[in-house]
């Protein structure tokens, strides 16, 4: 009987396998801690070289990602949060004026969290980066590490303990004692690994706060960030073996698998970047305001995402009913705006996490000049195209707003009845 309680965590282990599998595979990011540098690796332990790079932190420490694919990293010597966007673009200081922070984290609402060594104190932001005060004081606090039920546990490096604090803040308590603990992971089951890194070993704690023993301790060299993979197993960022730093893995058993990736630089921390290849569908409806038919319009469609990000655009021409549907749109959080030539563009804050359907854009006509606002110039356009229709010498279609083939009374009064409108930025 001593055996089906591991047979079902095995089950368990390959099903939560399978169905991220499913989802796509997800690149591993080392960050290196006197080379300002965070590398990246395919799931196979290929390099894909930097994912991003920047002089705007000394001594890269903690970081994380959040769901969009956005990267936080913990500037030591700098004291501030740097910012790195989906695609790797320095987009900046998150925050800045912070007491030595080691490590940052964000809960399921995006809220940014950030242990600062100085002061032993645990900051919290919104993810807009405005303060929110301090959500916990804990001497000497190191990695963070949330739980799906929103705890926060953290590493005291200083007396040899890890915390647990409550998703409200309230409960605070002592969770496991482990000598000089560093990085910290949470599996799917809840059980919480703990890097020793002077001992040069994993420990795994169960969730009620129970010390399992040694997880890990062959191939692992002064142990500082971990993280469980998509694929189950840990990865464990081996600071101390200096310009040959490795990333070691090990399967969900324990098992030693290896050294992951090699000729490393101090890796002292490590996440996987949710998203990476992933793709995704946008469908739902143009609705023409004030017009005939949504057929053989095209409209334009920008994506521009969070933090200044690339911007791309695609062009599609709706259905008569207005339908359109966007396929292989990278994974990521977007404002979206769709345009047609004599209409305002209508922008809508869209998440592609997933396939998303059934949007609805509201496009006004009556800007003939393409400024995206109805004003005068589009008055004048009308005039000079006024009484007329296709074959007419002074025949616009860009001034015909209703889409009936004549630029007459009504395209006029549709022009009266939205002047001054302006369309979305």
């Amino acid at each position: 009987m001593r055996v089906r309680p591991a047979v079902l965590k095995g089950i368990w282990s390959l099903i939560w396998v399978l169905i991220t599998a499913a989802s796509g595979a997800q690149n591993l990011v080392v960050g290196e801690y006197f080379f300002r540098t965070a590398q990246e690796f395919t799931p196979d332990g290929r390099s894909v070289g930097p994912f991003a790079t920047t002089s705007g932190v000394s001594r890269f420490c903690g970081m994380a990602f959040d769901h969009a694919g956005n990267l936080y990293v913990a500037g030591v010597q700098t004291q501030n949060i740097r910012l790195f966007c989906a695609n790797g673009r320095d987009q900046g200081n998150f925050l800045t004026g912070l007491n030595i922070p080691l490590d940052v984290a964000l809960d399921a609402q995006g809220n940014v969290y950030v242990s600062c060594a100085g002061d032993n104190t645990i900051q919290r932001y919104s993810p807009q980066g405005d303060y929110l005060g301090v959500f916990a004081v804990v001497p000497t606090p190191d990695s963070l590490a949330f739980d799906r039920a929103g705890n926060l546990y953290v590493s005291s490096y200083g007396t040899h303990s890890v915390y647990r604090i409550s998703a409200d803040g309230r409960e605070h308590r002592i969770f496991a004692h482990v000598h000089t603990p560093a990085g910290l992971a949470l599996d799917p089951d809840g059980y919480l690994y703990v890097a020793s890194a002077a001992r040069n070993q994993i420990r795994r704690i169960a969730p009620d706060g129970t010390d399992l023993g040694v997880f890990a301790s062959t191939g692992i060299q002064d142990p500082r960030g971990i993280a469980i993979g998509p694929d189950g197993c840990l990865y464990v960022a081996n600071y101390g073996y200096g310009r040959g730093s490795t990333v070691r893995r090990f399967s969900p058993g324990g098992t030693d698998l290896g050294d992951f990736a090699r000729g490393l630089h101090a890796p002292v921390d490590l996440a996987f970047r949710p998203g990476a290849g992933l793709h995704f569908s946008l469908s739902g409806r143009i609705v023409l305001q004030e017009s005939q038919s949504s057929a053989d319009v095209p409209i334009t469609f920008v994506f521009r995402p969070l933090f200044g990000c690339s911007v791309f655009t695609r062009v599609v021409t709706p259905a008569p009913d207005g339908r359109f549907y966007i396929a292989h749109i990278p994974f990521g959080r977007y404002d979206v705006a769709a345009k047609g030539v004599k209409w305002l563009r209508h922008t809508l804050p869209i998440d592609l996490m997933q396939n998303v359907h059934d949007r609805l854009f509201y496009l006004h006509a009556g800007d003939a000049d393409g400024n995206n606002r109805i004003d005068m110039q589009d008055f004048y356009m009308l005039l000079r195209a006024f009484d007329s229709g296709p074959g007419a010498p002074h025949w616009d279609p860009l001034a015909d707003f209703n889409c009936d083939g004549a630029v007459d009374v009504l395209d006029l009064d549709l022009l009266i009845r939205n002047f001054d409108m302006a369309g979305d930025p």
